[in-house]
């Protein structure tokens, strides 16, 4: 089985590149999922191949600019503004209606959290603080069943909105 990129970074000790991918990956699925809740998945993805099922890891606004001359106007705004709407109250309204499941959600939060505190937080001239090894590998686990939680809940929104 080939290594794949957060595998790489965490064996590395890459642990900022690490961490931006992660986030990166939740957040992309989570995009993916709040849009499809809307019927607007399909201008994102209008023909999902085989390929793009398995590995929804294009990020959202790279489809956008891609589409952007085949997508009409009223969903694109429609697209930009729910885009724009804080993660944190995706997340609240996917669990709401049970597009996220309890620990999916605890787990991603506790991960957005941390990112947030590391990279967001009141240290100044530093991009996040030092930690231990076992902090680096407590928060990097949780990024991995974050990033894996959110492609579970991506195909869960994917599979409901390719059936017939």
């Amino acid at each position: 089985m080939k290594e794949g990129w957060l595998q790489l970074l965490r064996r590395k000790g890459s642990f900022a590149e690490f961490m931006i991918l992660a986030w990166g990956h939740v957040e992309a699925n989570l995009d993916r999922t709040f849009l499809a809740e809307f019927n607007l998945l399909e201008f994102i993805s209008p023909k999902l191949s085989k390929d793009s099922r398995e590995h929804l890891g294009h990020s959202v606004e790279e489809q956008l600019q891609q589409l952007l001359q085949r997508t009409k106007l009223k969903e694109l705004k429609q697209i930009d503004l729910l885009l724009d709407i804080p993660l944190v109250k995706k997340m609240d309204f996917l669990r709401s209606i049970g597009a996220i499941e309890k620990h999916e959600y605890s787990t991603i939060d506790k991960f957005r959290k941390e990112r947030n505190h590391l990279f967001h937080g009141d240290v100044l001239g530093l991009p996040f603080r030092d930690l231990s090894n076992s902090e680096n590998d407590s928060i990097m686990d949780r990024g991995e069943q974050a990033v894996g939680f959110s492609f579970d809940i991506a195909l869960r929104s994917l599979s409901k909105s390719i059936r017939p």
